[in-house]
């Protein structure tokens, strides 16, 4: 899903700078009440009219809008949506469809339906909005203009980032020309510009305008400004999936020294980025570090958000999968037992969440040579995500694989190649012939194939894997070397045999 400013800063940007300074129909008496702009001249010959009314109404609509923003605030979008729809109802009926404050009622409506995930009635009605606004105010009017931002946003939460690209691009041109290259908003839009680049796996070209972003908010906004914290946490983020793990650690460490002073260390911005610094450390296999800084996380998440709080689990999660690659895997099993049971009580056994869990779980049971446990968790993960995620979606091969390699480990060599042939074929289709994944299962199916005493099938394999591996790791790889050792061995198997 694509980073976004908070709800609440979305909601602020909505109330737009530009409304205040525009010549509408209304205008703001002293007392704060609406009073409606009148021709002096035309009113000398009309009738008196009864205003009371039109008042009484006015101030009912007022209120029912401060009240669906505070709604709003509270997280109960759809109660603010409802609120935000009578204020709409009302101001089309006295303002007219294409007035600008009943175009406002109604993007708060899509905002209310976007903050609530949902997406496909949000676009929709973005889209009206944005069309609107084009007729009224223009099509370069700032506020127009942050419309179709917000469309944009819609597009990347629906994971459709080549929409969300395009349209993001349109934006920032606009916002350039219109505003300036380095005003707030403009960098705004190619923040997250550069986040649908990520989220869709262009990351080079989204480190480039990360790069430039943080820059220039450091300049426009200063060091610690919130939205340079926030530039900086998701381009130490590309770097670390870029596998630039040191320069990723000192941004981090940086954003979060920058977060503790100006949010505090309980902050949850704050806890995320050390989050993920000790995720950098655990991809640098720096696992006494890592630990320390999880578990200080997850002290700190429990005091704030709460022992069940996503946030918490994810930190415990992580902890628990440092313990396993640390050698301490019945510490990581107790954990992951916990978090696993937490995740499915909360949010039900099929949510991707608890199906992780579940997977790292009957991964850390066949470690501990728990097979049967093991077995019966990773087949009942592995259903699971058959029904949410596809047959052939990676995570569903991965937990097929460990399904495969635990049948291998207890020598059913049978069940294991027929299992690992599937995969192996899945991940060359999906994943590509010389994926390290791909590898990984070839040459497990061949080990199997060598169990059943097909030398013959399982060389065939082995070279084949051999090669690939040669060509990608390079021949001194020690996952190179094991294949290549596995490969003689049949050969010296098959010599024997004949």
């Amino acid at each position: 899903m694509i980073r976004q400013m908070d709800n609440q800063q979305r909601l602020d940007s909505q109330n737009g700078d530009n409304l205040s300074e525009r010549i509408c129909s209304v205008k703001i008496k002293d007392d704060g009440g609406e009073e409606e702009h009148s021709n002096p001249a035309a009113d000398e010959d009309a009738p008196s009219k009864p205003s009371r009314t039109r008042s009484r109404s006015r101030s009912k609509l007022r209120a029912g809008y401060e009240e669906a923003n505070d709604l709003f605030d509270d997280g109960k979008y759809s109660q603010a949506y409802k609120k935000f729809a009578i204020v709409f109802d009302g101001r089309k009926s006295s303002l007219g469809p294409d007035h600008v404050d009943t175009l406002e009622a109604r993007n708060k409506m899509a905002l209310a339906l976007d903050a609530d995930e949902k997406y496909v009635e949000a676009f929709k009605m973005y889209s009206e909005v944005y069309l609107g606004r084009k007729k009224v105010l223009g099509e370069d009017d700032p506020d127009t203009i942050q419309t179709q931002h917000d469309m944009a946003a819609v597009r990347a939460n629906q994971q459709k980032y080549d929409l969300a690209v395009k349209l993001f691009e349109e934006v920032y041109a606009k916002r350039r020309a219109v505003l300036g290259k380095n005003h707030p908003n403009t960098l705004m839009t190619r923040h997250e510009l550069a986040s649908a680049l990520d989220d869709h796996g262009k990351r080079k070209e989204a480190g480039k305008i990360y790069k430039k972003v943080y820059k220039s908010r450091q300049e426009v906004l200063g060091e610690e400004a919130a939205e340079t914290l926030d530039t900086g946490h998701e381009l130490a983020s590309n770097l670390e999936d870029m596998d630039k793990h040191d320069e990723a650690l000192q941004l981090y460490e940086k954003v979060w020294q920058g977060r503790t002073r100006t949010l505090g260390e309980e902050d949850p911005n704050t806890l995320e980025t050390r989050h993920e610094m000790a995720g950098v450390l655990h991809s640098m296999e720096k696992y006494d570090e890592s630990l320390k800084v999880y578990e200080e996380v997850v002290a700190l998440r429990v005091k704030v958000l709460g022992e069940d709080d996503c946030d918490t689990l994810e930190s415990q999660h992580e902890m628990g999968m440092v313990l396993a690659e640390y050698g301490k895997p019945q510490e990581a099993l107790e954990i992951l037992e916990k978090v696993y049971q937490q995740r499915r009580e909360a949010s039900g056994a099929h949510n991707d969440e608890t199906l992780e869990t579940g997977h790292e779980l009957g991964c850390v049971m066949k470690t501990l040579g728990k097979f049967k446990e093991g077995l019966q968790m990773l087949k009942k993960i592995h259903s699971g995500r058959r029904q949410e995620l596809g047959d052939d979606d990676p995570d569903t091969l991965d937990t097929a694989f460990e399904i495969g390699d635990m049948h291998l480990l207890e020598k059913r060599y049978g069940e294991a190649v027929k299992i690992l042939q599937d995969v192996y074929k899945a991940r060359k289709r999906v994943l590509g012939k010389d994926d390290v994944e791909t590898l990984d299962c070839g040459h497990k199916l061949g080990m199997a194939l060598s169990g059943q005493g097909k030398s013959k099938d399982a060389t065939k394999i082995f070279t084949e894997v051999y090669e690939l591996r040669k060509s990608t790791l390079g021949e001194d790889n020690k996952d190179t070397l094991e294949t290549l050792a596995m490969m003689g061995g049949n050969k010296q198997a098959r010599k024997q045999s004949s």
